[in-house]
């Protein structure tokens, strides 16, 4: 805004505007700019005032115009060295190659008073001391990866901007967007950041993404889990009622205390035929008594947490691949799996049922038990077996009688 003509021989022109989401900001005067730029935000009513020459300017201390500072950040990555320096938003270091970030310098011009200021978790080291102005976080030629960030804005810069910024870290790729000081990345387990994007933006803004586990300290994928399942035995109640003991097991594990024949006796249905959706013959029996398969253990499971009001609930999760049912394990929660009789090979198969777009089978050493464990480095699995007891077995082997038995599965979560 400017004046024209004999009028601004004598006058100054000053005005200023109000933006959303920062009110009134400084004046600006005779063509200079005010407002923002580049940041989303509105103007939402402006001001303006005639000053004679020479006279007192109005005067706010803030600044008239608001604009995206320039932002500068360059990563130091293993095997390559220094990078370019990238800016707003922009992806320093690597994704996909698994190479670690080992150190940052960044920094932010603003005609706004302050900077960015910013420290990095550096594996063998732990937290170094804040640095800004471009000043390297971190280690080079020690081959120490960064491993956490936390950044900040310092002076007024902190008044009308904030920073954010997320980690792109081993095993789990992107984490979420952290702001302020916050974490970014992770601490004590031992995972590389491999890259970072940095934005700057106008105070109270919506973050640049989902800000969900922007730092996490446990891994992704835990070398092992073991759950205290308890292991109640099926004999000499229920001969053949590995199912409903298994089942009863698992629920045990929530803490609900049942006794061993309650789901057999009162929540799972009986057929004279059917072993997909009832248990076919008399779990009591050694010589009348054969099985019950996923769907309908599922829906007995079911019947017992809706009939005891609890928000659990069980899912048939057959088909899933064996290594994948680890990540029920990692949430905290056992799973029931359909095996063979001492993990021995399948015996004869005596019934076929075909039921929801799959065909069931039963064998003569059919057995049901609980997955309640593993160990990855040892390649063993740990098991509640009602007729065995706690046991532990190779993955493998157990893997291979899932997948011959249907990989049927069922998850309380």
């Amino acid at each position: 805004m400017s004046l024209s003509g004999p009028v601004s021989e004598r006058y100054d022109v000053w005005y200023r505007v109000h933006a959303a989401g920062y009110g009134w900001l400084g004046w600006a005067k005779d063509g200079e700019a005010a407002g923002t730029e580049g940041l989303g935000v509105q103007a939402e009513a402006l001001q303006a005032v005639l000053v004679e020459k020479g006279g007192d300017a109005p005067s706010t201390g803030d600044p008239a115009e608001l604009s995206v500072p320039s932002l500068s950040l360059r990563a130091h990555v293993s095997g390559v060295g220094w990078q370019p320096a990238v800016g707003n938003g922009g992806t320093a270091g690597t994704t996909g190659q698994s190479r670690a970030v080992e150190a940052i310098a960044a920094e932010v011009s603003s005609p706004v008073s302050g900077g960015l200021s910013y420290s990095a978790h550096v594996s063998g080291v732990g937290w170094q001391d804040e640095v800004s102005g471009g000043a390297v976080a971190g280690t080079t030629g020690q081959g120490r990866a960064v491993e956490c960030v936390k950044m900040r804005l310092t002076g007024d810069l902190s008044e009308y901007y904030d920073v954010w910024y997320r980690a792109y870290v081993q095993d789990y790729g992107w984490l979420g967007w952290a702001s302020d000081g916050a974490r970014a990345g992770t601490t004590g387990i031992g995972y590389r950041v491999e890259a970072l994007q940095v934005r700057v933006l106008a105070k109270g803004s919506a973050a640049p993404g989902p800000t969900d586990g922007a730092y996490r300290d446990r891994p992704l994928h835990p070398n092992s889990v073991v759950l205290n399942v308890p292991c109640t035995m099926q004999n000499p109640e229920l001969p053949t009622g590995c199912e409903s003991v298994a089942l009863t097991n698992a629920l045990n594990y929530y803490g609900f205390g049942l006794g061993k024949t309650v789901i057999a006796d009162a929540y799972m249905p009986r057929s004279s035929w059917d072993f997909v959706t009832a248990f076919w013959g008399n779990p009591h029996s050694a010589s009348n008594g054969n099985c019950i398969s996923a769907p309908g253990l599922t829906n007995t499971a079911n019947s017992f947490l809706i009939s005891s009001g609890s928000s659990l609930r069980a899912y048939d999760v057959t088909g899933t691949g064996f290594y994948d049912l680890y990540s029920y394990l990692e949430a905290g929660h056992p799973v029931i799996i359909w095996s063979t009789i001492g993990m021995q090979n399948l015996g004869s198969c005596y019934a076929t049922q075909a039921y929801g777009g799959r065909v069931y089978r039963t064998y003569t050493n059919s057995h049901t038990v609980v997955l309640r464990g593993f160990n990855r480095s040892l390649g063993t699995v740990y098991i509640a077996d009602s007729l065995a007891g706690y046991v532990s077995n190779s993955a493998q082997r157990i893997a291979s009688l899932y997948s011959q038995r249907g990989a049927q599965a069922v998850v309380i979560k």
